[in-house]
């Protein structure tokens, strides 16, 4: 329901102002206002009119058209306000556009310069520093960015972060371990595109690194509680297993369970032999003649097996992706 209208201070004060002439002329009646006088009065009462009048005619033939007036004054008061919401909007763009701010920028830096680092020791071959972050788009490829989302633009050789995940480092290593990913196995690279399970290990892994440099299974708190209003992007404590549902088979989703089980293995072998097993065996996934999704699952126990030993088929089997062992009978 509406709020009845507020009457302005107009009314009483051209009803008090006259009153007040009145009581003048009354006390003097000789006292003689001349036309200069009452042009001026006139003048002083033009704001408090405006809402009441159309026009007035002052001596010597002048006439306002006052709420005209007042029209064209609250437009420009509107249009003044309106610059000053663009101009906020655009400084709070620019703050984000481009480049991070220098504390920003630095904090990602070497976060990706200790986590290259990390991956090289890891075992991962890499010939090359680090990429330089972006915060937001002004270029060509603008429409690809949003501002809770994040990717690694390989032409132009840098990830880029939306502004409301700039600040969690998890974000930006995950994408850079994306790009590596993609360079130590290059016969994968078409895999992501296709979805299937190679695109799930590919996730996982990605999910996976960045919480192990970290020693945290939870990726990217303070991202997903900004841009989601959730508590963590991906949970590595996660009981998911396979068959999953249709609608939960993209890489992200179905790479939940390899992200999970990637976890189990770092808890049953250690931080650094299962780091450098989950990336040997990417690259030995990436040498194999088959990637389909049944062949996959075997090339990673196997690898796996081979580097941390028989221990990981149990974490395989609980997770839908090797089938149990029969246990040997009696004889």
């Amino acid at each position: 329901m509406a709020e009845p209208k507020q009457r302005g201070a107009g009314p009483w004060v051209v009803t008090g102002g006259a009153v007040a002439l009145a009581v003048v002329h009354t006390a003097f009646p000789d006292l003689e206002i001349d036309g200069v006088t009452l042009a001026l009065l006139a003048v002083a009462a033009l704001p408090w009119l405006a809402p009441l009048l159309t026009s007035i005619e002052l001596p010597g033939g002048f006439k306002f058209q006052l709420r005209e007036v007042q029209r064209k004054l609250e437009e420009k008061s509107q249009q003044v306000e309106t610059l000053a919401t663009r101009v906020d909007e655009v400084e709070r763009f620019v703050q984000f556009a481009g480049t991070a701010d220098q504390p920003l920028q630095d904090a990602l830096d070497t976060a990706l310069r200790r986590f290259h680092e990390y991956l090289v020791a890891a075992g991962a071959v890499l010939d090359s520093p680090p990429p330089r972050v972006e915060v937001g788009r002004t270029d060509a490829n603008a429409e690809f960015y949003v501002p809770d989302n994040a990717f690694y633009d390989g032409a132009r050789g840098c990830i880029v972060l939306g502004e409301q995940l700039a600040d969690d480092p998890d974000v930006a290593l995950r994408e850079y371990t994306h790009h590596v990913l993609r360079s130590l196995a290059p016969s994968l690279a078409g895999t992501w595109d296709e979805g299937g399970m190679a695109a799930a290990v590919w996730s996982g892994i990605a999910d996976y690194l960045p919480c192990s440099f970290k020693g945290d299974p939870h990726l990217a708190p303070a991202a997903a509680r900004r841009a989601y209003g959730q508590p963590f992007i991906r949970d590595l404590t996660n009981r998911r297993s396979y068959p999953l549902p249709a609608e939960q088979l993209g890489p992200q989703q179905a790479g939940e369970v390899w992200g999970a089980l990637f976890w189990d293995a770092r808890a049953l072998a250690g931080q650094a032999p299962a780091d450098r097993a989950v990336l040997a065996a990417w690259v030995a996934l990436g040498d194999a003649s088959d990637h389909g999704d049944k062949a996959a699952p075997a090339a990673m126990l196997a690898s796996l097996e081979q580097s941390l030993g028989a221990g990981v088929r149990p974490l395989f089997e609980q997770r839908g992706l090797a089938r149990r062992r029969r246990a040997p009978s009696g004889g």
